[in-house]
């Protein structure tokens, strides 16, 4: 086979499984770095991040939201620059070398956003990568050919990108990869959203492409996968290092099921709620009904596009309730809530709140019904005051008054709001905006407050205030569903948990009885 190479002194020839292309020298130590860091502004994305790959070696890359994980595969492809620290590719350092001359010595890469060219053919879609490597067409042909029949595509090579189901999108986005010869190839969550069957066929063809010689560093959140497939599992946590074996020895790591499962600080006592949200006209939710669930999910289906995110959800939340939704990433808990919320349209099955199909319904006809969410992230209007903010929150508030009344009572919830009333919301701190998140979404005054990631990126202490105020707002009788990544503090304080994996309510429970589950561990950590 003929080798297309540029001009650059970092590229070389190789011979292995996969055919000869550019890559250096055979060596034990595929990839190494060094204090490899990254900042954005003033936040360390990666920090100091040490570990090495052996040739052949299959190692996941797991951590909990924002640990650095895709950030790491940017600087390992070259998609962004290091701030600081060395990489080592094959023995030779490519720390400043640009993402084209690293695909060139053998780095390949997918994404997580799966973007082929939806008009060509799938062989179309691999010859573009196959062109690079072989200059020859009728060379170009015969290895996309090859990659195609390996990825058990044959039957689609003249079908168009956009015609192939979720699986099939997958495995064309590891194809386009493979057309470069890599010696190393980064995966990026190539599970998700793949049912059982095709997760496993999946897990085969990972292994078939590692006997072929490629090594393979994977980010991956179905942990069942990622667990029994890596030799080796590296687990960042807020851009660090924390732990590195095997995954038996990582799954029972303490570090390791802090970051995942969080901590929780020993404070039961309850304070005394300060605050009664306003009460929508004709409702009167202050105290526990036994009617019925406020909220009910029967086998709920949803997807983005044609990735099925859910499947067959089915899940209660009576009134007054506090319920914890937890699992891992990517598991499908914020698409429950967007579900919910109808900002995913329902694929199959029912939403019900109260006596009303919340699936038949728009996004503004579910707030008008007493339904709120505080989404992960805020999401404020950082140009607008805190007290601007606020008023966005009260369009059911039909009067001034009531609007007041509302806005009162959030201030005598958080009473630094009120001092910072009239300051940018970008001026606040992190935990000051995650308190203007949930008092924007108080001003609703809702019958059931949904709440994702609350404590997601804030200190030990702002994450103990959290949960006080999200006690409080449970105590004065709203019901609550509670999404968040700190799952011993989240059970601590929740009636009752769903334990949510793969798009799959596995586990259900009292939180207090959940909070000491086996179960639990082995959703988040595989084992």
């Amino acid at each position: 086979m003929s080798t297309a190479c540029s001009s650059s002194s970092l590229c070389c020839s190789h011979q292995t499984a996969w055919g000869q292309w550019c890559g250096g020298y055979a060596v034990s130590e595929v990839l190494r770095t060094e204090q490899l860091r990254k900042l954005f502004g003033g936040l360390v994305a990666v920090n100091d991040v040490e570990f090495a790959v052996a040739e052949g070696e299959i190692v996941g890359l797991i951590g909990p939201n924002g640990a650095g994980k895709t950030t790491f595969f940017n600087l390992v492809s070259g998609a962004m620059r290091v701030s600081s620290g060395r990489i080592f590719f094959q023995g030779r350092e490519i720390t400043h070398a640009p993402a084209y001359q690293r695909a060139e010595l053998g780095i390949g890469r997918t994404f997580q956003i799966m973007k082929p060219f939806p008009r060509l053919t799938v062989m179309e879609n691999l010859l573009v990568g196959a062109y690079l490597r072989h200059p020859n067409r009728h060379a170009a042909v015969r290895w996309a050919a090859e990659v195609i029949e390996m990825m058990g595509l044959a039957e689609f090579a003249s079908a168009s990108a956009r015609s192939l189901t979720t699986a099939g999108r997958k495995r064309l986005e590891v194809a386009r990869a493979l057309t470069l010869s890599p010696t190393l190839l980064l995966l990026d969550e190539v599970v998700a959203g793949l049912n059982p069957v095709e997760a496993e066929g999946t897990v085969e063809l990972i292994r078939r492409i590692r006997d072929r010689g490629a090594t393979i560093i994977m980010v991956e959140h179905v942990m069942r996968v990622i667990m029994g497939l890596s030799d080796r599992i590296v687990v960042l946590a807020n851009g660090s290092n924390i732990a590195e074996g095997t995954p038996q020895q990582v799954a029972t790591n303490p570090d390791v099921i802090t970051a995942y499962l969080g901590t929780h600080e020993g404070r039961d006592a309850r304070p005394q709620a300060t605050w009664s949200p306003g009460t929508p006209a004709g409702e009167n939710h202050s105290a526990r009904e036994d009617t019925g669930p406020t909220l009910a999910l029967r086998r709920v289906q949803a997807a983005y596009g044609d990735v099925q995110v859910l499947w067959d959800v089915s899940l209660e939340v009576r009134p007054g309730e506090l319920v914890a939704l937890i699992g891992a990433n990517g598991a499908g808990k914020t698409t429950t809530l967007r579900t919910v919320a109808r900002l995913l349209r329902v694929r199959d099955g029912e939403v019900q709140f109260g006596t009303n199909r919340l699936d038949q319904m728009s996004s503004h006809d579910v707030v008008n019904l007493g339904v709120a969410m505080v989404p992960e992230g805020r999401q404020l209007f950082n140009q607008m005051t805190v007290e601007e903010n606020l008023l966005t929150g009260s369009s059911l508030a039909r009067t001034r008054t009531l609007r007041r009344t509302n806005l009162d009572r959030v201030y005598t919830l958080f009473p630094l709001l009120r001092e910072r009333r009239r300051q940018e919301a970008s001026t606040l701190s992190g935990g000051e905006q995650q308190m203007l998140a949930i008092g924007r979404g108080l001003m609703s005054a809702p019958r059931l407050l949904m709440l994702d990631e609350p404590s997601l990126g804030l200190a030990p202490t702002i994450v103990e205030e959290v949960f006080r105020v999200v006690q409080d707002i449970r105590r004065e009788g709203i019901t609550v569903l509670l999404v968040e990544q700190n799952v011993q503090q989240a059970l601590r304080i929740a009636d009752r948990a769903y334990v949510i994996e793969s798009g799959r309510i596995v586990l259900e429970g009292p939180g207090p009885e959940l909070l000491q589950s086996a179960e639990v561990r082995r959703a988040y950590l595989g084992i």
